[in-house]
This record gives C-alpha cells, sequence and structure tokens, in this order.
C-alpha cells in the first residue's frame, strides 16, 4: 500500500510512520520544510514536499497513492489560550482538509482518512455516548465538524472510502502538552475547575497510531470511529492521580465564577465540557485494541520517557 501522511512528523506520525513501514507499505510524508523531511526521513519515510495551505504543491504528493492520511494539526502553545488562538488549526481543518481532497480527488486516491476529534459532541454529561450522539460543538470544535463535513461529501461525490477518526484526549512522552501538563502540576498551575466532576476521555498516541494504521488498511466503506482508551475518569480524579504519580502539590481547586474570569466563557466550555465515550465501534469493526487501556497503563510508560527529557 501507497500512503502518503499529511502531519506525518507530529506526535501522532512518531509512531504511525513506523508502524506503516514495519508492516510492509510505502510511506511519504508531506514536508513543508527541510528539517521536517530531515524528520520524516529518520522515521522511515520517504518526504515528499508539499504544504496542505498550498493546494498548488498538493498534486504531485497524491499521485498514485492508495491512502491519503490527514492528521494535521497546529494545536497553539498557550495557556489558558483563546478561541483565536486556534485559528491557525481551524484553517487546516477547513482550507487544508478541502486542498488535500481536492488533489485526492483529481488523482482518483481510493481511501482517505481524517482526524477529527470527539468535542464536536460538546458536554454530554454522564452520560455514555458512542458515534452516532447528537453534535454540539463549540467554538474549539466547529472546524472540526466542517472538516468530517467535506470528507463525506468527499466519499459521496467521488466513493472514496473515508474514515473519520474522532480522537480523545491524546498525551506522550513527545508531546508538547503532555510535559507542559506535568511541569504546571508541580507550578500548581493545573487546578481542579469546580468539584472537577466532568469525564474526559485520554488515549494514549501509540494507541491512535494504531487506530490510523487500521483504518488506512480496511478496505470496507467508510465510517466514524471514537479512538479513546476503555476508562473515562472525572478531570479532577485524573488531575489528582497525576500529581501524585509525578509527585507534585495537590492540585488547588478554582471555583467556576474565577475560572470563568481567568478563562472566559468559551474556553471554560471547553475545559469543563463532559464526555464519556465508547470505543466499541472501532473495536468491532477494526478489530482495534488500545495497547494502553487506561491513562494509568499509558502514563506508566509516558512518565520514565518525560523524566528522560
Amino acid at each position: 500500500m501507497r500512503a502518503l501522511i499529511c502531519g506525518g512528523t507530529g506526535v501522532i506520525g512518531h509512531y504511525l510512520v513506523p508502524l506503516l513501514v514495519q508492516r510492509g507499505h510505502d510511506v511519504a510524508v508531506l514536508a513543508r520544510t527541510e528539517q521536517s523531511a530531515e524528520r520524516a526521513r529518520a522515521l522511515g519515510a520517504r518526504p515528499v514536499s508539499g504544504d496542505i495551505l498550498a493546494p498548488e504543491s498538493l498534486a504531485a504528493a497524491a499521485a498514485g497513492q492508495h491512502v491519503i492520511i490527514h492528521a494535521a494539526t497546529r494545536v497553539p502553545r498557550t495557556f489558558p489560550g483563546r478561541p483565536a488562538d486556534f485559528a491557525m488549526n481551524d484553517r487546516i481543518r477547513r482550507e487544508g482538509t478541502a486542498n488535500l481532497i481536492a488533489a485526492a480527488e483529481r488523482a482518483a486516491v481510493p481511501r482517505f482518512v481524517v482526524q477529527s476529534i470527539v468535542w464536536v459532541h460538546g458536554d454530554q454529561g454522564g452520560a455514555w455516548i458512542d458515534e452516532d450522539a447528537p453534535l454540539h460543538p463549540g467554538p474549539l470544535a466547529r472546524s472540526a465538524v466542517e472538516l468530517e463535513s467535506q470528507a463525506r461529501a468527499f466519499a459521496s461525490r467521488a466513493g472514496a472510502a473515508v474514515q473519520v477518526l474522532r480522537c480523545s484526549a491524546l498525551y506522550a512522552a513527545e508531546a508538547f502538552h503532555t510535559r507542559e501538563i506535568v511541569d504546571r502540576m508541580h507550578r500548581r498551575l493545573a487546578p481542579v475547575i469546580g468539584h472537577g466532576d466532568n469525564f474526559q476521555c485520554f488515549v494514549h498516541a501509540a494507541d491512535v497510531a494504531s487506530a490510523f494504521a487500521l483504518a488506512a488498511e480496511t478496505d470496507q466503506p467508510g465510517a466514524t470511529y471514537f479512538v479513546t482508551d476503555d476508562e473515562p475518569v472525572r478531570l479532577g480524579e485524573y488531575l489528582r492521580w497525576l500529581a501524585a504519580a509525578v509527585g507534585a502539590p495537590e492540585p488547588r481547586r478554582l471555583p467556576h465564577f474565577m475560572a470563568r474570569l481567568a478563562l472566559g466563557h468559551d474556553m471554560l466550555e471547553a475545559y469543563t465540557a463532559s464526555l464519556r465515550c465508547r470505543n466499541e465501534r472501532i473495536r468491532r469493526q477494526l478489530g482495534w485494541t488500545p495497547r494502553y487501556p487506561t491513562f494509568r497503563d499509558g502514563y506508566a510508560e509516558v512518565l520514565p520517557g518525560l523524566r528522560g527529557r
């Protein structure tokens, strides 16, 4: 199988590229800079010059591919952040997806795998949900809904098999935001908002990579999958567990009214949304099994890596 990965030098690509190479596939990675090209080579892939926001650069990259994997993101490294900080990430989801689909359609690429997020469902309270639950995206997730709509329109129009992977909160030793949360725990700058009783779902980047690989290899019609571990956890419980695991002080509690002043309405909504996502569909249809079924299992692998850094 010939696969083109957009976002192949990021955290997911760190695991996905070697996995696909190990499984015997010809892997190309879209590289915007020479630094990215060097990173792609180090992972075992063949770099292809191109930029997801430069449509004219994508035609050659898409030609002859059996599958295109869209895992490109630009999540800001700011905290607490504002919706405006996500403008480039939104642009990649909207414009970048449109550009990539246009190239895939011209090249008659038969399969397309795209990364979305579980937060397209918004706040679902304490209810367990599957992929058919209603969508209630906040400002940070609206571009992901548009990304999914574009991908499904491509499937309908061109007959391509489009797999949409709605990923939960990703962590890995290589991920900036994982290192940042641990650092903030030590400085008591990662408070529990309110009672911290909203549910959050997590997944290790290695398990996301294996889900992408299975989706890329499948010949069945497209579907939407949650990519999340087996155990949603209340956010306050997670933060208190992580503080103990890294030897940090007990997290502070921040009342909702103070969090609203610090974060603003939209960011508070994003931080306190409650999601309990089932992963039965991807297990059943793709045969996916997470290597790290809970965040505790995953952090047992991550924390030594963080200390090494």
